[in-house]
């Protein structure tokens, strides 16, 4: 992994900033990517796609299919550390998790072309705003619910293919717990 990867590992409060890059065979109907975070000697590596569907006119998202596939060699503890501690949660992996070599999610397109920061006028997922034209795309990813108590567990993801960065950006702290072996499960790859 290059050492753009720790330049892009970062979390705050409300986002974990991961290295985006866009994989060969990605085309507008059907869009693939690695999401990476943390450092040369221990990643996580993932890949996301999802299929883009126009927006609604009236000012709904629209839903569509995607997925996150795990690569061989990736680590989950990392960027499962990070999220866990931007959902206000000791970050601890979960020892149980058997390995998912691919994960089906809802994605719904909240907005493309949206700029950093909000705006009093139109706020998306907290953090990017409509007003100006801009290089991001929000999507609410939609898990498999593990609790039914708990109910679909979601979670923002923004992509910025220009600058080659994504965000996960926290929906509800209480979809935590359904998260993270969810997660886990599918960022830890195989031993190489």
């Amino acid at each position: 992994m290059n050492a753009k990867v720790a330049s892009l590992s970062e979390h705050s409060d409300d986002a974990v900033r991961v290295q985006l890059r866009v994989l060969d065979g990605s085309t507008p109907l059907m869009r693939r990517y690695v999401l990476a975070y943390g450092s040369r000697a221990d990643t996580t590596r993932v890949a996301f796609a999802f299929a883009p569907t126009p927006l609604a006119d009236d000012g709904s998202f629209a839903v569509t299919r995607g997925s996150f596939a795990s690569f061989n060699g990736s680590r989950a503890e990392p960027l499962i550390h990070a999220l866990a501690v931007m959902h206000g949660s000791a970050p601890v992996v979960p020892k149980s998790t058997r390995r998912t070599g691919e994960l089906a999610v809802e994605v719904g397109i909240l907005g493309v072309g949206l700029t950093l920061g909000v705006s009093p006028q139109s706020a998306i997922a907290g953090t990017f705003s409509s007003t100006q034209k801009g290089p991001w795309t929000v999507l609410k990813l939609f898990f498999p619910s593990l609790d039914a108590a708990v109910g679909q567990p979601e979670l923002y993801l923004a992509l910025n293919e220009a600058a080659g960065e994504a965000q996960f950006l926290w929906k509800n702290p209480d979809y935590w717990p359904t998260l993270s072996p969810t997660l886990a499960a599918v960022f830890a790859g195989e031993s190489k």
